[in-house]
């Protein structure tokens, strides 16, 4: 006996597998994996800015293809604007503030349509709240007196800090159509009015940076972030 027990013929051991050689597989399976799901999460949105651009000039030609009643013309008009003010919000907020305020961001949407309720006095026969155009609370003012409002009052701050966003929004579009603004009232009473090709330039500018900034906000998180 040579004092230790028989354990065998040890070539006939089963040797330990080599999982250095599946690790370059494993790697590219995960990379194919996170860029499915990468895809999987932008394909539902990387194309809502350009949709939402050919929305707001496919309404914009069937407003002007002929004089339409005030309702009709109304109806037409306000997907426009909440269409203008998404997509600029998009631009410049990008969608991960959005997804964090989403109240600021309802309010925001709703406001960009509901200023428009200062038109109905006029609509109403009340020629004195307007300069032959758009009515005075078309104005700088009343973003300037929202914002004031959403500074003082801290329980309802996203809901009136949205509601001037909203407002300021709504003149992205509104500067371009129609009479233009009278921006500075009541300081100044001048109608500002801008081409209406530089507002599309500003939706074809807006929609590339939304673009841009919906596939940035979908690429997968770097470990320890």
């Amino acid at each position: 006996m040579n004092g230790r027990a028989d354990t065998g013929d040890e070539s006939l051991a089963t040797p330990a597998p080599d999982v250095s050689a599946s690790e370059p597989i494993t790697r590219r399976f995960q990379a194919a994996n996170a860029g499915a799901e990468w895809l999987a999460r932008t394909t539902r949105w990387v194309w809502s800015p350009c949709v939402l651009v050919l929305l707001i000039v496919a309404l914009d030609l069937a407003q002007n293809a002929r004089r339409w009643s005030v309702p009709i013309s109304g109806l037409l008009d306000e997907p426009a604007h909440l269409s203008t003010s998404a997509l600029v919000l998009l631009a410049i907020a990008g969608p991960r503030w959005l997804q964090r305020n989403p109240f600021a961001t309802f309010s925001a949407l709703i406001a960009s349509m509901a200023v428009d309720i200062d038109h109905i006095p006029l609509y109403a026969g009340l020629p004195h709240i307007a300069d032959g155009g758009r009515p005075y609370s078309h104005s700088l003012f009343t973003v300037g007196v929202l914002a004031v409002i959403a500074l003082l009052v801290r329980g309802r701050r996203a809901l009136v800090g949205g509601l001037a966003i909203g407002v300021l929004l709504h003149f992205v579009r509104d500067i371009s159509t129609g009479p233009g603004l009278i921006l500075l009232w009541p300081f100044d009473f001048e109608t500002v009015r801008l081409p209406y090709e530089l507002y599309l330039w500003v939706l074809v500018f807006a929609a590339a940076v939304a673009t841009t900034r919906i596939l940035m906000h979908a690429l997968p998180a770097r470990p320890g972030r």
